[in-house]
């Protein structure tokens, strides 16, 4: 039997993850309006993930934290580019 203690790192950790594979899928993919919008979707999960990882204290804490702030900060990035994708394809450029 697992531990609530045990969930909460592995909770945790798993946010840490996804916060990377948010910075990895906003470097990685091609530009372009997909790869924007996919980007923006990974890390809109990575977030809320992210969220209710940090509601559980735990020794590891502070990994959750740091996958929420990657995730955020992705987040912006990816969502600021795919503003700037939208008004070039509106404005015909």
């Amino acid at each position: 039997m697992s531990t609530p203690h045990h969930d909460a790192r592995v909770m945790h950790l798993i946010a840490l993850t996804l916060g990377t594979a948010s910075v990895v899928a906003a470097f990685t993919l091609p530009g372009g309006l997909l790869s924007y919008l996919v980007s923006a979707a990974v890390s809109l999960i990575a977030v809320a993930y992210c969220h209710r990882a940090v509601a559980r204290p735990g020794a590891l804490l502070w990994t959750a934290i740091t996958g929420m702030v990657l995730s955020y900060l992705m987040l912006l990035l990816s969502l600021g580019l795919l503003v700037v994708r939208l008004t070039r394809v509106f404005m015909g450029l």
